[in-house]
């Protein structure tokens, strides 16, 4: 590692854990809010929120240090599939799934993660994942299944299906992850003789996006889109019941400011700066931070078993982002 890189690892790393507590707090305000108002119309608003904040800032900084250069076509088009895969589908799934799950059972699902930003990896970049890979991969799987597979822990039931719901989170994941991948590559951030990095860059020469710009773009693409379906679906009109209900109204609003706008903001900056799969695990963090947040924002108590289940699958996906420092 050349010390121009080393020395962005800090960078990347503390926006990653800000980031982790960003979405636990984010994670928590939208459950609630989503049983209060439906998990469609919170996914909505928080969206139209989050693009206005990040407008707001995007034309603050420009005015301050002059507006950033629009991405080459190739690489806004994958922070727009980014942006779709990630905040429209994959966040889709998420919101539904907090309804159905809650709040920890949920962001345990989701730690699935970073398991699958290795594989994607190993496929479009190039990465070996190997035998510690493997059984980080293993490790995850046994600290979700351990948790998730429990109906009922501290007070939190089960409202559905729990098949539904599980299905659901690992969708969420899936979009959590394949949204990752094609924003790094978007943002420039690969190399141009990887799979992705050619569907990025066309032989021409990669420009770097700012983690803001790059924010934007994908928020505003994936608010369209998720509009669009609201249009075509008959639920535009829900929207407006967020707004209706104030204490929907509040978490939301909360949830908006630590998610997708400073949330995703603070993600963007640490795939920038450091390794995907570092990112990720860092990121996965939330799944622990998820369960104080939880018992002090909204009194839900989590038993031993979510506190063991949250740090077997954190250990694994740490073991599987770290695995090229281990030798067998």
């Amino acid at each position: 590692m050349d010390p121009d890189t080393a020395s962005l690892l800090p960078v990347g790393e503390s926006a990653a854990l800000a980031c982790a507590a960003c979405w636990a707090l984010s994670t928590v305000s939208f459950t609630a809010a989503s049983r209060r108002a439906g998990a469609t119309a919170v996914n909505q608003f928080r969206l139209l929120v989050a693009c206005v904040l990040l407008g707001v800032a995007f034309v603050v900084c420009g005015i301050a240090q002059g507006f950033e250069a629009a991405p080459p076509t190739r690489q806004a088009l994958l922070l727009s599939a980014s942006g779709v895969v990630g905040l429209t589908l994959g966040d889709a799934a998420l919101f539904r799934a907090f309804v159905i799950l809650g709040a920890r059972r949920v962001s345990l699902l989701t730690a699935l993660a970073p398991v699958i930003v290795a594989l994607l990896a190993a496929w479009l970049l190039g990465e070996r994942i190997g035998p510690v890979g493997i059984a980080g991969m293993a490790l995850t799987l046994a600290g979700i299944a351990w948790v998730v597979l429990d109906r009922t822990h501290g007070g939190e039931a089960v409202r559905g299906s729990i098949g539904e719901g599980i299905a659901l989170g690992v969708c969420a994941a899936l979009g959590q992850a394949g949204g990752a991948v094609l924003s790094k590559a978007g943002l420039g951030q690969v190399g141009a003789d990887t799979p992705l990095g050619g569907l990025a860059f066309g032989g021409a020469h990669p420009q770097v996006v700012t983690p803001l710009l790059g924010t934007l773009l994908r928020m505003l693409v994936g608010t369209a889109a998720l509009l669009v379906f609201t249009i075509l679906t008959g639920r535009l009109r829900q929207t407006a019941d967020v707004v209706r209900d104030r204490t929907a109204l509040g978490w939301s609003l909360a949830g908006s400011v630590f998610g997708p706008a400073v949330g995703v903001w603070l993600s963007l900056v640490a795939f920038a700066h450091t390794e995907a799969a570092i990112a990720q695990t860092l990121l996965a963090l939330a799944t622990v931070l998820v369960l104080p947040a939880s018992r002090f924002l909204t009194g839900e108590r989590a038993n031993p078993r979510a506190y063991v289940g949250a740090a077997i699958a954190v250990g694994g996906v740490a073991l599987l982002a770290f695995r090229q420092r281990f030798s067998w």
